[in-house]
């Protein structure tokens, strides 16, 4: 017996790879189970970096050539001047972009106040100076209508802004932005989905920064680009929903991927057990309770085609480059501040946290 039991310690105590993992992850667990808040943000802040680590060792894989980027970058401003464009030049855009037929148009800006560049506004104040009446042309009065109607003949996916309520220091919204406005075309959820919301930890929102309503009823739909990043500054997850009142509203990626494959303003989620998942054609993706994804990034900035706004606007742009595509109006200018941080670059064309109240429109958060 004393000899069995020998050899059963000598078996306990040799090395091995198993065991060594088995008390490492033992060890971990004891130590988040204890009140130590220090040192869970550095085993957390240690995790990041196994992360970043991950990315860096495996490189950047090739491009699908299912995106493209149409970017407001240093050479379209010095060529059209400062940003915001009169969005009668953004209809331009828009009417060019939708001419070489992409699957989908998706808008990385949200539209929140009217356009200060409008002819009206000139003619209302020349009248006002002069007592004389300015006549305009026909459909040149009004820049936001302008927008409107080439979004309404082109696919379309606007974006939209949430204030969450943990943003305690949140700006205060603009006047197009009412408390208790919700975006066009998102319904209270009901059904599976209500039930999967109401198990879960998604992150709520106190107030929306909506597009002009001219804008959003022409569009093909809306989705929010909010993103929040790790402590250390990193984005690494997107959030896939956000819980707004009654309402479980999608990411705008989802919303410009989903109106492209499906063609339909529905998806669907289920929960099993802990596990949360949703579906997209015959793609499940899982998430975590928070609604999260865990962004498969392809590697560092211009991973994806890029065409300049400019080239597009003045006819340089080559006429089947967007051809079946998903294109994303974005800017990787640095003047307009639309970067973030990456496992792969620390200025990463993308967008901020949080939109300044003093352009008519700016860049937005994804």
């Amino acid at each position: 017996m004393r000899a069995k039991l020998a050899r059963w310690m000598r078996l306990a105590l040799s090395p091995s790879a198993f065991k060594v993992g088995l008390l490492v992850t033992a060890a971990a667990c004891g130590v988040l189970l204890l009140p130590l808040p220090l040192l869970h943000r550095f085993f957390g802040s240690l995790d990041c970096r196994m992360h970043d680590l991950m990315f860096l060792a495996r490189g950047p894989q090739p491009d699908t050539g299912q995106v493209a980027i149409v970017d407001i970058d240093a050479a379209s401003l010095a060529e059209l001047g400062q940003w915001p464009w009169p969005r009668s030049t953004l209809a331009e855009l828009v009417q060019r972009l939708s001419a070489q037929q992409p699957k989908v148009i998706g808008f990385d800006i949200v539209f929140a106040d009217p356009d200060r560049t409008s002819l009206k506004l000139a003619a209302a104040r020349i009248t006002e100076l002069t007592g004389a009446p300015v006549a305009l042309p026909e459909g040149t009065a009004d820049n936001d209508l302008i927008l409107a109607k080439a979004l309404g003949e082109a696919d379309a996916v606007l974006g939209y802004y949430f204030e969450l309520e943990s943003d305690a220091d949140a700006a205060a919204p603009t006047a197009a932005s009412a408390a208790n406005a919700r975006p066009a075309g998102v319904q209270p959820t009901r059904g599976r989905v209500a039930t999967l919301v109401r198990q879960s930890d998604f992150a709520s929102a106190r107030r929306a920064v909506l597009n002009l309503p001219c804008l959003s009823d022409t569009a093909l739909t809306e989705g929010f680009f909010n993103t929040v990043p790790d402590l250390d500054g990193v984005t690494r997850r997107g959030s896939l929903f956000i819980r707004y009142g009654p309402y479980c509203t999608p990411h705008w990626p989802w919303r410009w991927c989903a109106r492209a494959a499906t063609r339909r303003r529905s998806w669907s989620a289920t929960r099993r057990g802990r596990r949360h998942r949703v579906k997209l054609g015959d793609r499940i993706l899982p998430i975590t309770r928070q609604g999260q994804l865990c962004i498969n990034f392809r590697g560092p900035a211009r991973s994806f085609a890029y065409y300049s706004a400019v080239d597009v606007l003045r006819g340089r742009c080559p006429p089947t480059a967007l051809r079946d595509r998903y294109v994303l109006l974005g800017t990787s200018a640095t003047g307009l501040l639309d970067l973030r941080s990456t496992p792969f670059a620390r200025a990463y064309p993308a967008s901020k946290s949080t939109p300044p109240s003093s352009t008519t429109c700016w860049p937005a958060t994804r």
